[in-house]
C-alpha cells in the first residue's frame, strides 16, 4: 500500500491529525536513538520494518516538529538532540565525510556535429534511425580543459 500521510498522522475532514497509537511509534523512535539503541534494534523494536532507511527518514523529518498543516510530534529540543547525537554518531564511525561537496565536474561548453558516415543504403530509414544518426554525430568540447569527448 503507498502510503503518502507520514507515520503518526491521519486526515480527517481535511485536516491532519495525531494518530496516537503511531505518534507513540514516533516518539519511542526518538527515546530509543537518544537511548543508545542502534538504528536496526530500533527497527526491530518498534516494528517499523525499515531498519536504517526508515528509521532515519523519521529522524530527520522536520515535519514532527509541527507545521502548517501537521502538528507536532515531538518537540524541538528532543529534535535537536536526535540530530546532534546522529552528528556526533557519523564522526564515531567516520561517516561525516558521505555528505562534503565533491569538486565540481567540468561543464561541456561546446557541442558540434563531426562527420557523417556513409550509411549503410540496405538500412530501413526510419525517424528513430535519422536521430540515432544524428546523435551519434554529436561531440562535446569541454574548453576549460580542452578536451573532446563522444557523447
Amino acid at each position: 500500500m503507498l502510503r503518502q500521510i507520514p507515520i503518526g498522522y491521519r486526515i480527517e475532514y481535511g485536516r491532519a491529525v495525531i494518530d496516537e497509537k503511531e505518534a507513540e511509534v514516533i516518539r519511542s523512535v526518538f527515546r530509543y536513538y537518544l537511548e543508545g539503541m542502534t538504528l536496526t534494534g530500533i527497527s526491530e523494536k518498534t516494528g517499523i520494518g525499515n531498519s536504517h532507511g526508515g528509521i532515519i527518514a523519521i529522524l530527520t523529518k522536520r515535519r514532527y516538529l509541527g507545521d502548517g498543516f501537521y502538528p507536532a510530534i515531538v518537540d524541538a529540543e528532543t529534535f535537536g538532540r536526535a540530530a546532534a547525537e546522529r552528528e556526533r554518531r557519523m564522526k564515531k564511525l567516520n561517516r561525516g565525510n558521505l555528505f562534503k561537496s565533491r569538486p565540481p565536474r567540468a561543464v561541456p561548453s561546446e557541442f558540434f556535429f563531426a562527420e557523417e558516415a556513409q550509411e549503410n543504403a540496405a538500412e530501413e530509414d526510419t525517424p528513430a534511425r535519422r536521430a540515432e544518426r544524428l546523435y551519434g554525430r554529436i561531440r562535446i568540447v569541454n574548453i576549460k580543459e580542452n578536451t573532446h569527448g563522444q557523447r
